[in-house]
């Protein structure tokens, strides 16, 4: 019954030796995460192959079922070289194994054993027949044996070298011969005597001559064939050494790798024994009728047609492995580049629709290479790019032009894309919308014209909108940074330059009140200049008479009276003459562009209405004017 509870016990432990890496790997998150790194390495961990060299150590023992038997076991040890092969996580091993261990028992014997003795004695000058029994007692009985066995272990098992606590196990079964099981025994042989015919007619005498005295035998016992399964867990011990030595052992052409496991070893029962005790024979000595020999086998026996005989060990082992190739090389898994375009106004994403985007190496001199949008989650772009740095140029119509985004692609980063841990994020200006709407300064209704935006800095348009009939409104896009004005024109109103501003991010609304025609009304013509008491034009004039050009051409239909002016330096027909004179020049460069004559009429005033006073060099150069009046 003890030695069933204790193959009991073993086959729990066994079993728990060979659920341990499984019970730390439990967690499914953990596995999973495990499983894609190494679907993700960069290396292939295929066809690695080693020669492993083992020692270890522990509790050992034969273990038997016999009545009156007390198992105590004993120590012992292996020794092993082979191979083993990798895949990926898998392992495979395989070589001799050389085991040698002890093993103890105390068996208790119940019985004793009796031997008739019958000799002949010469008592007082006559021979005379004695018949005695002698008794033979065997106590505190124990055997040690010591058993040497070359053995081939086939496993497989797994390795986490990535795990929290690097860890492994095998399991499988030990094939072998056992070489050699001797055994010693030990105890005390106590003897007595009892007579059954005496002298004198004595009988049945009680025992006498007691004797105890050490019993000692020795022999051998032929088991045979061994089956062990076969199961270790243990740490991968590399991990623990510093850095330096994990890269000087990477860079030697035949790495070192090591670990440290509990083990256990059961045997099937095979080993042959003899039965369920030892064996023992007592029978009269040939050469001494007053004596009789007394004898035992092993507690294992020898016969070989029984069975029932487990071999056992437990303990620790140390395994040393020289790694005979290098892991080959698979091509590495280029990372990841995930970009995300939002408008920088909302942060809202912006659609892929007419968006371009294109990727540079830099410092090179290759094209950029257009990347597609292809949307996923909130991503825009998410492409593999071989590691560096690279230039990303992005534009989409109705945006701002952005300046060019350099990236760093990462080697061994950015390998998932459901996992990205860096994502470029680009947010675009939307391009500013100028809009404008012209009304009637008088009645505030609706006016078609047509707007010219002028950059002021450079005197260029950048722009001409014309605005609709029922809104008067108008709407374009100004370049970023610049200041602006707008000069507005429309048939039957006077045009008329209005500023705008500077156009930066945000958009620009104004409204623009143009005055309208009327007859009777006077004008003065601003920047109109005279050489001084002549009736010759200044080159400075230009502007001012190409604006009161454009009005008459613009308006057809409109005739208009000049009328010059003077102040009242000089004789009153002086002025008169003057005041003519400049009137008839402007007339006459109207007709000069293309204007009919007949369109303008002129007419001068001299010094008779001034509009400021001629004590100052200011009012006088208000009074020295020329003004148009609509007829």
């Amino acid at each position: 019954m003890r030695s069933n509870r204790l193959q009991t016990l073993l086959c729990l432990a066994l079993g728990a030796l060979m659920l341990l890496p499984g019970t730390i790997e439990a967690a499914p998150a953990k596995k999973k995460a495990d499983n894609k790194k190494y679907a993700k390495s960069n290396l292939d961990l295929y066809q690695l192959h080693h020669l492993n060299m083992w020692g270890g150590a522990g509790y050992s023992g034969l273990v038997n079922s016999y009545t009156n038997n007390s198992f105590i076991g004993g120590g012992g040890g292996l020794i092993g070289v082979g191979y083993e092969w990798h895949y990926k996580n898998f392992m495979l091993g395989l070589g001799p194994e050389f085991r040698l261990f002890t093993s103890a028992d105390h068996y208790t014997f119940p019985n004793r054993w009796d031997v008739d003795i019958s000799r002949t004695e010469i008592q007082a000058g006559m021979p005379v027949q004695v018949d005695e029994v002698k008794h033979f007692d065997l106590h505190n009985f124990r055997e040690n044996n010591v058993v040497g066995q070359v053995m081939l272990p086939i496993v497989a098992g797994a390795q986490f070298p990535d795990a929290q606590v690097p860890m492994f196990f095998l399991a499988g079964v030990k094939v072998g011969y056992t070489l050699f099981s001797n055994y010693s025994q030990k105890g005390d042989l106590t003897t007595s005597v009892t007579d059954r015919i005496a002298m004198d007619d004595w009988f049945d005498m009680p025992e006498h001559d007691v004797q105890t005295v050490p019993y000692a035998a020795k022999g051998a016992i032929h088991p045979g064939l061994d089956v062990a399964l076969t199961a270790e867990a243990g740490v991968l011990l590399e991990n623990f050494f510093s850095e330096e030595w994990k890269a000087a052992n990477a860079e030697r052409k035949y790495p070192w790798h090591m670990r440290v496991s509990l083990f256990i070893d059961y045997g099937l029962p095979i080993l042959q024994n003899g039965g369920s005790a030892p064996v023992v024979s007592v029978t009269p000595d040939p050469a001494d009728a007053s004596k009789a020999l007394f004898a035992t086998n092993s507690i294992h026996g020898s016969d070989a047609s029984t069975s029932g005989l487990n071999s056992l060990m437990v303990g620790v082992k140390f395994a040393a492995q020289l790694q005979l190739n290098h892991t080959k090389q698979k091509k590495p898994l280029n990372p990841y580049i995930g970009v995300r375009v939002e408008d920088n106004r909302t942060g809202e994403l912006i659609t892929p629709d007419g968006l371009r985007l294109t990727v540079q190496p830099v410092g090179t001199k290759r094209a950029p290479r257009p990347l597609k949008a292809q949307p996923r989650g909130a991503l825009h772009v998410s492409t593999r790019l071989a590691p560096g740095d690279y230039v990303l140029d992005i534009a989409k119509a109705g945006y701002l032009p952005h300046e060019p985004v350099q990236v760093e692609v990462v080697p061994g980063r950015n390998l998932n894309v459901k996992a990205l841990e860096d994502t470029t994020v680009i947010r675009l200006d939307p391009v500013p919308v100028f809009q404008c709407y012209v009304r009637d300064s008088k009645t505030g209704k609706p006016v078609v014209a047509t707007v010219q935006v002028v950059d002021t800095t450079n005197n260029k348009p950048v722009a001409k909108l014309r605005t609709s009939l029922a809104q008067g409104h108008a709407k374009g896009n100004l370049p970023v940074g610049g200041i602006y004005s707008a000069l507005v024109e429309a048939p039957n109103y006077h045009s008329q330059i209005f500023a705008i501003g500077v156009q930066g991010l945000d958009d620009i609304e104004r409204t623009f009140l143009i005055d309208p025609i009327e007859k009777g009304k006077t004008y003065v013509i601003e920047n109109l200049f005279f050489a001084s008491n002549e009736t010759r034009i200044l080159p400075q004039s230009e502007e001012a008479l190409q604006k009161l050009y454009e009005f008459l051409s613009e308006n057809p239909e409109v005739r208009i009276r000049i009328v010059g002016h003077t102040d009242w330096v000089g004789t009153d027909r002086d002025n008169q003459i003057l005041s003519e004179g400049r009137a008839e020049s402007v007339k006459r460069s109207m007709v000069e562009r293309g204007i009919d004559a007949s369109r303008i009429e002129t007419e001068g005033k001299g010094e008779s209405q001034p509009v400021d006073t001629n004590e100052t060099e200011e009012g006088r150069q208000h009074n020295r004017r020329v003004e148009f009046t609509i007829l």
